[in-house]
């Protein structure tokens, strides 16, 4: 896989050949600063950039894209004039296709300095309109340097047969810490940036602009308000966003986050969800279908913009749908951590001796603090040994019917929208959607109403799942 500095100059070479290239990535990876890159060297050598972009709302209106550059057209033949002037709705009626090819190209040319070599840097085309995309290949196929940048899932083909797709990689390890170094930023909190922003160069450079605001706090990298406002934007330029949204939380609670879990939990659509998330990547799927952030800076936002509330009612949907008995006592945990409980916290030192003997001891050191989280003050786990038979028991079965959180104390239909029975196949009803979560108002936001990029930055502290 080739690091930023190596793309960037294979990029130039393929400029320099006329070789029309497409640059593939999710947002923030740094398609842009590449794009960047290879202008300096162009401009450098005596040649001129035309650097053309576009915006969400241009997708729906025709030549919006490039309507800059046909803005200034020189004298051309009346049909030519009279395409672009249709094209711009100067006048009414449909350009002519050939014609206004054909003065696309005399107006780049019109706007290129004499004695200098043009370069089409074309960035964002996943939001370029299908006629800008047209004149853009048709330059590209005709000679002119054409480099284009997209997203995962954006147009690929439009600058023809012959151009190359790149995809660009994460930031690596070493990359993150030159980056931080060149802020004035010590190579020890390298690590930990690297995992916040998984390699993503946006993330990566609003997390070091972060830490040079703090004073001296590098042991803890924190999440800043811009970071996740990055986020969110990026959440709401997809398709369906809400459902994105809803996805991406259950997967940052869930104590197994597999596909299977994900879709027992979160509803029919979460395969499109997770496919929408994974192409903006926001989330990763393994071989094993299993779903994790590449980034802890995402799943710190997404919980961060969930409210107690409904963290507590997605923890029981996921209580609902587990297979696993630890699992299922996890979430019901969860679900009552604001209610300490003698009972529950020796259920969940049971289970964290239990798996720590199945040689997870991770997961075995989460289950003991939770138990001693949900243990009430003046008490401690070693008061009360459960015996051996309850022990054999907790660990074999998990049961939460006789020595479980005490059901009574939980939030039931009465006090929640969740059903108290056990799963059914109607997964509709299990996916944590309008009619489940938040449907009153008193219960705060939702996850049909999450906060967007617009919204009042929450605290940088996310729930803790």
């Amino acid at each position: 896989m080739m690091g930023h500095g190596v793309l960037a100059a294979a990029l130039s070479a393929r400029a320099a050949d006329s070789a029309p290239t497409v640059l593939a990535a999710p947002p923030g990876r740094g398609k842009s600063t590449l794009l960047a890159a290879v202008a300096e060297p162009w401009l450098a050598a005596g040649g001129h950039v035309h650097w053309l972009t576009a915006a969400p709302t241009d997708r729906t209106v025709p030549y919006a894209a490039i309507a800059d550059l046909l803005s200034d057209s020189p004298e051309l033949p009346a049909t030519w004039r009279e395409s672009v002037r249709r094209a711009l709705r100067l006048i009414p009626g449909e350009p002519d296709t050939m014609a206004l090819r054909l003065a696309t190209r005399a107006c780049l040319d019109a706007a290129t300095p004499e004695g200098k070599r043009a370069l089409v840097l074309a960035d964002d085309t996943q939001w370029w309109d299908p006629a800008s995309l047209d004149l853009l290949g048709h330059l590209a196929r005709h000679g002119i340097p054409v480099l284009a940048a997209t997203r995962d899932g954006g147009p690929a083909e439009f600058l023809g047969r012959d151009a190359l797709e790149l995809t660009v990689p994460p930031l690596t390890a070493e990359e993150t810490a030159t980056l931080l170094q060149e802020r004035g930023i010590g190579y020890r909190v390298a690590a930990r940036v690297h995992a916040a922003a998984g390699g993503n160069a946006r993330l990566t450079v609003e997390i070091a602009r972060g830490l040079d605001a703090t004073s001296g706090g590098l042991e803890t990298v924190a999440t800043p308000a811009t970071a996740r406002r990055c986020v969110r934007t990026w959440i709401d330029e997809l398709d369906s966003p809400d459902a994105v949204w809803r996805t991406l939380l259950i997967t940052a609670l869930a104590a197994d986050p597999s596909i299977a879990t994900l879709r027992r939990t979160a509803g029919p659509g979460t395969l499109e969800a997770l496919s929408r998330a994974e192409q903006a990547g926001l989330i990763t799927v393994d071989a094993h279908g299993t779903a994790s952030f590449p980034a802890t800076a995402v799943r710190d936002t997404v919980l961060a913009d969930a409210s107690q509330e409904t963290v507590r009612t997605a923890h029981l949907l996921l209580a609902e749908t587990a297979t696993d008995a630890t699992d299922q006592l996890w979430h019901q945990a969860c679900a009552a951590r604001d209610r300490p409980d003698a009972e529950v916290a020796t259920q969940l030192a049971v289970a964290a001796r239990a798996v720590r003997r199945r040689g997870e001891p991770g997961r075995a050191a989460e289950l003991w603090l939770l138990a001693a989280e949900m243990m009430p003050a003046q008490k401690s786990l070693t008061e009360r040994q459960p015996e051996p038979a309850d022990q054999s028991s907790a660990a074999a079965t998990g049961s939460t019917t006789d020595r479980g959180p005490d059901l009574s104390r939980r939030p039931t239909a009465a006090s929640t929208p969740l059903s108290a029975t056990a799963p059914t196949p109607n997964r509709e009803q299990q996916a944590p959607t309008n009619q489940t979560i938040g449907s009153t108002a008193d219960r705060g936001p939702d996850l049909s109403r999450r906060p967007t990029a617009a919204s009042t930055p929450l605290s940088a502290t996310a729930p803790t799942p």
